[in-house]
């Protein structure tokens, strides 16, 4: 219903013809869009098993891990004070981690809060990369 509604107001502005094309484009947008199906979905099932908490807590890794995918794909330079804070929350993130048994449900929320913050923390890298592309194609 979304899109639909965005259709009617963004027409002029959408490029219905890189949905029907085979290009880099169109991939680009299909990369974006099931990565952000991954993360949401991954966050759902973390609050689902793990709890909200426990969900909220592997979220809370999103600015780490997009620090460090920006220093990997986008060459950004990590200080040694971030380095510092990195190896912290770290230290923190063992600390609550609760058992290292997969069958235990916190812990298998915690790690599918941690996918979730993998994906979200990917979303910037690829947006960046899809430059051409406009906002409102996005």
């Amino acid at each position: 219903m979304t899109v639909i509604v965005h259709s009617i107001f963004w027409g002029q502005k959408i490029s219905f013809k890189t949905y029907f094309s085979f290009s880099r484009s169109r991939a680009r947008l299909w990369v974006i869009g099931i990565i952000f199906f991954l993360h949401w979905i991954t966050y759902a099932y973390a609050v689902k098993i793990g709890g909200a908490g426990v969900a909220v807590l592997g979220m809370s890794t999103y600015g780490l891990q997009l620090m460090i995918a920006s220093a990997l794909f986008l060459g950004h330079r990590i200080t040694r004070k971030d380095l510092f804070c990195l190896v912290l929350a770290f230290v923190g993130l063992f600390l609550i981690f609760p058992t290292w048994n997969l069958h235990h449900a916190t812990t298998k929320g915690l790690l599918l809060g941690l996918v979730s913050a993998t994906c979200f923390a990917l979303l910037p890298i690829l947006h960046k990369f899809s430059d051409d592309i406009s906002t409102e194609m996005r």
